[in-house]
């Protein structure tokens, strides 16, 4: 509702393939208390590099999951991550099949918090189906962290529902996954 303190998170998921081990995890991010002041954190790394690529593993998986942290004495509040193909920008370039396939809060090392967890850290995965690395430009992922630089307590609130796992078109192929936060955040 418009105007209103949300108090939950949901993340909708939808798989056309129908794979059988699918999950779908929605993540809340919960706090008492607010940043009156705040900074960005922010990590950037080369890849993803998908199909037909020539940089070597891990950057040639086609995978790349990258994470950044809030410095000492600050508090995470949110992030994201962002990713920007080779061949942007490049007239002959195919579109990017780069895909989000994760972005949460998370500990310094991108492990998934169990709920009621403080986290320092957001962490974003990306994938790529093909390698649309131009010369000399590579692929990059960032994350990013926002960090309150005022006293503050957050939690992690966490939601994981089976699927999607049916091919496209059928009733399973899109679930949804909500988070919540306990009263009083």
């Amino acid at each position: 509702m418009a105007g209103s303190a949300p108090h939950a998170w949901t993340a909708l998921s939808e798989d056309g393939l129908g794979d059988a081990g699918n999950v779908t995890t929605s993540w809340a991010l919960c706090a008492t208390g607010g940043p009156s002041a705040s900074q960005v954190a922010l990590t950037t790394v080369q890849g993803p590099n998908g199909a037909g690529s020539t940089q070597p593993p891990p950057l040639g998986t086609g995978f790349t999951t990258v994470t950044a942290s809030c410095p000492a004495g600050t508090t995470l509040t949110g992030g994201g991550v962002d990713t920007i193909p080779g061949n942007l920008g490049v007239a002959s370039g195919q579109p990017s099949p780069l895909h989000v396939n994760a972005s949460y809060p998370s500990d310094a090392s991108a492990g998934f918090l169990a709920a009621g967890t403080a986290p320092t850290s957001w962490t974003g995965a990306v994938e790529e189906g093909a390698d649309v690395n131009g010369n000399p430009t590579q692929t990059v992922t960032s994350a990013f962290a926002i960090c309150s630089t005022t006293s503050m307590t957050t939690q992690v609130g966490s939601a994981t529902t089976p699927g999607p796992f049916g091919a496209s078109g059928a009733p399973q192929n899109i679930v949804t996954a909500t988070a919540g936060c306990p009263a009083g955040t």
